[in-house]
């Protein structure tokens, strides 16, 4: 396999190898090459300690907030390219980071802590690939490096990489791996809210259904609000974040979808606007204005607001409409006004 890597990209592995160290291309890059389709983010890992890679790249600015981690960031030409140390990972105390890493010299040492073996491979003229990557992404499979319990237990957010490789790629998960996902499911509660949903919108937006039916009890763990029964309308569904969520969770009480939202980090609007779209059984909808409201100004006027709490009220009542407590209708919205008027 000969894979195109741009002209920065190969200076660095020169620069590297030229300095008497082994430098690949190594992870995502080489797994959507491998899989034809040109890769976005080009990684470099290298058997250089970040001392020594400082010293190869000296003439250059570096970033080095990933040091003790052993990653660099050198700057190419308007380029950033990641450079990071062959390591191998200590204890995951936590179910996520590793509490310490060591830096070694062979490249198998560190493809082997790595997740998936479609993400173990490296390359630079040659390929190397001593987990059979290649063969599981012609096979369509995903497949841990290792024992997949393992994996999972080390970092729980692979539980959710997994799954929203498979939507994205299309891809089968292999047997033992697909075992490991429901029995360590439970360890996703050990990861942030914001880590979990960011895995979450890119499942949904790749061909979500059947990985979503088939693997509901695996993603309720890190969604809980996950409905029981997931709407066939996602199936041809547009690709667009906010009327997917407003579809699946389109049969669940408004009140509660803002509440699994907010729980799940969702930007305070963004869970607005969808929790409003479910109110109104409409996911393409967009946010409603004050003017959109059922009542206007001088109907708070005549139950006896003036002033600025006219606008107060008015903004107050919009926000009920958005999150689905209040429906827009004329005396539903003056009733919940009149109790502003007695709390004056």
């Amino acid at each position: 396999m000969i894979i195109a890597v741009p002209e920065n990209v190969r200076r660095t592995l020169d620069s590297l190898e030229n300095a008497g160290f082994q430098a690949f291309v190594v992870g995502g890059c080489v797994r959507d090459a491998a899989r034809g389709v040109s890769p976005r983010d080009w990684d470099v890992c290298t058997s250089a300690t970040p001392g020594e890679t400082a010293a190869v790249f000296a003439d250059y600015r570096i970033i080095e907030t990933g040091r003790r981690h052993g990653t660099l960031t050198v700057h190419f030409d308007g380029d950033k390219i990641e450079i990071t140390t062959f390591r191998r990972d200590g204890q995951y105390s936590d179910n996520r980071r590793p509490d310490s890493v060591s830096f070694v010299r062979d490249i198998e040492t560190d493809l082997s802590r790595r997740d998936f073996t479609m993400n173990a491979m490296a390359y630079n003229q040659e390929l190397i690939d001593p987990f059979g990557g290649l063969g599981d992404i012609k096979a369509r499979f995903i497949r841990c490096v290792g024992d997949a319990g393992t994996r999972f237990r080390e970092d729980a957010l692979r539980i959710m990489r997994a799954l929203r490789f498979a939507s994205e790629l299309g891809f089968d998960i292999e047997n033992d791996t697909r075992a490991a996902l429901f029995s360590h499911a439970h360890l996703l509660k050990n990861i942030a809210a914001e880590r979990k949903t960011a895995e979450f919108n890119r499942l949904l937006l790749g061909g979500a259904y059947s990985v979503i039916t088939e693997y509901r009890e695996v993603i309720a763990a890190a969604v809980p609000a996950l409905p029981e029964k997931i709407p066939d309308a996602i199936i041809n569904a547009p690709n667009v974040l906010e009327t997917r969520l407003a579809l699946l969770f389109g049969q669940t009480h408004s009140a509660d979808v803002a509440a699994a939202l907010r729980a799940m980090k969702y930007p305070r609007v963004f869970t607005r606007e969808i929790a409003r779209r479910v109110s109104r059984r409409d996911p393409h909808g967009v946010l409603p204005k004050i003017s959109d409201l059922a009542v206007r100004g001088e109907d708070l006027i005549a139950l006896g607001l003036s002033g600025r709490e006219v606008g107060a009220a008015l903004r107050a009542l919009l926000e009920l409409v958005i999150s689905g407590e209040v429906e827009n209708k004329r005396e539903a919205l003056l009733n919940k006004s009149r109790g502003y008027v007695r709390r004056r």
